[in-house]
């Protein structure tokens, strides 16, 4: 029998067999039977081509007018507005360019042109973005639901009124103006009054948002689908803005406040009396929240999933037993930096947040390993848990290891463990693929050999600091864990830069920091 050669094959089963290809097999498959598929090319539209690294692709895809759904660009620091220009953009649905710092509004008129069917734009990180680029998009994307312009400095009020009159008001759902610091009210007025479809807002860090925005908020037709609202460091917002919030944005299911440092207990109470939907709720560093607050989110948000009180310093053990009788099914909790807490209010959360699958309480000095005995028994669901800075010994990590099988994230800065606690993880916990050691000064050479010889799935290692450790134990772990992506070994002074060397060339993926403070990065193949 013959063998089947690609010109006997039909051109639609060759297009649609390409279609399942990377961009760069793709490119591979240039000096194979370069007639039959450069024609096939044309015809050719990918659903997606995966992450692009070279501008080589990008070019190449424009060549062989190749038409790509999903192109994401990300990172591609050197990709500059003349490379999109003979891309068919007229095809690309959802685009990323985020860290692209050379892309101006130049490229979003390219993109606004007739024809287009852009769905999704990610313009994270491009300074030289500005309203008369929003503003080509406003005219010109009618299917636009989702755009990113966090970090766009540039963009002010003026993009805002664009984007709440142009074509694309009605489609718009999700809009990310983080630390578009000129934003201001009058914008939240136009998103309010002209975005009726828009889902999820983020203006943190948008300093000159007030109550007043978000009374506007609250007033529009927005308020009747809004369910994502990001606030962060929004620092002027005070109670009678959340008020106004929990009068007309019933729909909210995640609202985010860190940094407000206006908000108190009262706020609290009046988003615990309305937005009952709420499931995630970020409060951290709102210095003026007490227990008392806490209790009101807990009495009246009873589907809270997710609750981050990060540095919030006033919060007592009281907190904790608010929370383990009216939000016991939280999966997530951050109760770091809150130096009022201690092994009590870890005993109200192991006896009654039994779906509990994430915890941090990095820098609570009052909790030790006592606590953890508490956890071990309500909390057997946890993946990822940090106890940074905590008073935690060998005797806590043997608690843990015997029912929190699940972990996959542990983080032990600055605790009080040894070899000991290296030798139980590694026994108990299968699954761990990051673990954060740093400062563990009572670490040796023997404990890195232990994690060598279980945690098969280990990805990033953190053993800065720990200064008892050297190039034999270096060497060990990563010769025994083969997944290994990222390893920390900052201030530790007794591995060389012989031994840096040989890591790197066996093993091409890894990333290793090193140096005072992690000042150097170096990756395989240096």
């Amino acid at each position: 029998m013959q063998p089947l050669r690609l010109f006997d094959i039909p051109d639609d089963c060759v297009i649609l067999v390409l279609g399942y290809l990377l961009v760069c097999d793709l490119c591979c498959l240039d000096s194979v039977g370069r007639t039959v598929l450069r024609s096939a090319y044309r015809y050719l539209e990918l659903e997606t081509c995966g992450r692009v690294y070279s501008k080589h692709v990008l070019q190449w895809l424009s060549v062989r007018k190749v038409k790509v759904h999903r192109l994401d660009l990300s990172g591609l620091l050197t990709v500059q507005d003349e490379d999109l220009h003979s891309l068919s953009a007229s095809r690309v649905r959802r685009l990323s360019l985020s860290g692209c710092h050379l892309i101006s509004d130049n490229t979003l008129a390219l993109l606004s042109q007739d024809d287009n069917h852009l769905e999704a734009l990610n313009l994270h990180d491009c300074p030289l973005i500005s309203d008369a680029g929003v503003q080509c998009l406003a005219r010109g994307c009618a299917h636009l639901t989702d755009l990113n312009l966090l970090g766009c400095n540039n963009v002010t009020d003026a993009a805002v009124l664009a984007l709440s009159i142009g074509c694309c008001h009605d489609s718009l759902q999700q809009l990310d103006l983080y630390a578009c610091t000129g934003v201001t009210d009058c914008g939240l007025e136009h998103l309010a009054q002209g975005c009726a479809h828009l889902t999820h807002l983020n203006v943190s860090y948008c300093h000159d948002i007030t109550d007043q925005g978000l009374k506007s908020l609250s007033e529009g037709p927005t308020s009747t689908v809004l369910s994502v609202l990001e606030l962060n460091s929004c620092d002027s917002i005070t109670d009678e803005g959340l008020g106004f919030l929990a009068q007309g944005c019933q729909k909210l299911t995640k609202l985010a406040l860190a940094g407000c440092v206006e908000v108190s207990d009262a706020g609290l109470r009046f988003l615990s009396e309305r937005l009952t939907l709420l499931s995630s709720l970020d409060l951290s560093e709102c210095a003026q929240v007490t227990d008392e607050g806490i209790g009101y989110i807990c009495h009246g948000c009873h589907n809270l999933i997710n609750l981050e009180l990060y540095g919030c310093c006033e919060i007592t053990n009281r907190a904790l037993q608010y929370i383990s009788l009216g939000c016991a099914e939280l999966r997530s909790l951050d109760l770091s930096a809150c130096p009022e807490l201690s092994d009590t209010g870890l005993l109200y959360v192991g006896k009654r947040c039994h779906q509990l699958t994430a915890l941090k309480v990095a820098g609570c000095e009052r909790i030790s390993s006592t606590a953890l005995m508490f956890l071990s028994v309500g909390c057997t669901a946890l993946t990822s848990l940090d106890l940074s800075n905590c008073s935690i010994s060998d005797r806590g990590i043997e608690y843990l290891s015997e029912s929190c099988s699940q972990l996959s994230t542990l983080t032990l800065t600055d605790c009080l463990i040894t070899d000991t606690s290296l030798l139980s993880i590694t026994k108990s916990f299968p699954l761990m693929t990051s673990l954060g050691l740093s400062y563990c000064d009572l670490i040796t050479n023997e404990g890195l050999i232990h994690l060598s010889e279980g945690l098969c799935q280990l990805a990033i290692l953190d053993v800065s600091g720990c200064s008892n450790i050297s190039n034999q134990g270096l060497l060990y772990v990563c010769d025994g864990c083969p997944m290994l992506s990222e390893v920390d070994v900052s201030e530790c002074d007794s591995i060389s830069s012989t031994c840096f060397g040989e890591l790197l060339r066996r093993y091409p993926k890894l990333q290793l920091t090193f140096g005072m403070d992690g000042d150097y990065k170096m990756y395989g193949s240096y």
